[in-house]
């Protein structure tokens, strides 16, 4: 989970965004309410929000559902 955490905020602001909204999907065991929570927090402005709500979201994504995701974007050449 920190792994892909590290990945994700390492991607710029665009492939992110398309990142973070394919873990939405993903993060079902949340209900929609926390899952739009987390999700508005992980663009907030203070320095220590969207990363403690990214890594919120990806304990409830399967490690290996995130590392598809990821290796998607990197495909896609969406992510460094």
């Amino acid at each position: 989970m920190e792994a892909c955490a590290r990945r994700i905020e390492g991607f710029e602001k665009a492939a992110r965004e398309r990142v973070v909204a394919g873990v939405r999907g993903l993060a079902t065991d949340l209900t929609s309410d926390a899952r739009d929570v987390l999700i508005k927090a992980t663009d907030a402005s203070e320095a220590e929000t969207p990363q403690t709500a990214l890594r919120a979201l990806l304990v409830f994504v399967p490690l290996e559902k995130a590392n598809e995701l990821l290796a998607r974007a990197q495909e896609q050449g969406t992510a460094p």
